[in-house]
């Protein structure tokens, strides 16, 4: 009976629903601790980037990556499944975080939240993270093309303190605009 009972708490506690809102944040950890890292360690000075394969990066099956943040049109259940065609069965949404899903074949395979970089929470650091993707869609990438860039941004001062993550084909324009749109800020707030 200890055996059966052990081996039910053992099937519940890996299931990508079981994650405790509070305490976890993530379904995936070694995803979420690779990604903080990697963002973390992009150069100093604004417009640097790094290339990142997302692919090569996670340990789980995927094919699709969503971008939910807190818009009252974007927290739900619903929109979950309207946006990826999956249900939900995660914890909620909280008003404080981003959170990146994951799906394979028709099911949410990972998810991660992160606190959302201007609603820092007492305990946690925020992930200073501004993500461009498709509005239309929710989606980042693919799989098969999860090459993204990660470039140093700036803050509302013009101060080199935030990233962009985005598509890499698109990295190298918007690293220019985002210099530029970095100098103006900067000016405006001095």
């Amino acid at each position: 009976m200890r055996l059966k009972y052990l081996s039910i708490c053992l099937l519940l506690c890996i299931s990508p629903a079981c994650v405790k809102q509070e305490e976890e944040w993530t379904n995936a950890p070694a995803f979420a601790n690779k990604f903080q890292t990697v963002v973390q360690a992009v150069g100093r000075n604004l417009g640097d980037y790094k290339v990142i394969d997302v692919a090569r990066m996670t340990g789980f099956a995927w094919d699709s990556l969503y971008y939910f943040y807190d818009d009252s049109d974007n927290n739900t259940r619903d929109v979950i499944l309207y946006v990826t065609g999956c249900s939900w069965n995660g914890p909620d949404f909280r008003d404080d975080c981003v959170r990146l899903v994951f799906t394979h074949k028709g099911q949410v395979s990972a998810f991660v939240d992160y606190i959302d970089r201007d609603k820092g929470r007492e305990g946690h650091s925020p992930l200073p993270l501004r993500i461009f993707f498709d509005r239309r869609s929710g989606l980042v990438c693919s799989f098969d093309s999860s090459k993204l860039a990660i470039v140093r941004n700036c803050d509302e001062y013009g101060v080199a303190r935030t990233f962009a993550l985005m598509r890499e084909k698109n990295a190298e324009r918007n690293r220019q605009l985002i210099i530029e749109n970095c100098q103006q800020q900067a000016i405006s707030a001095n």
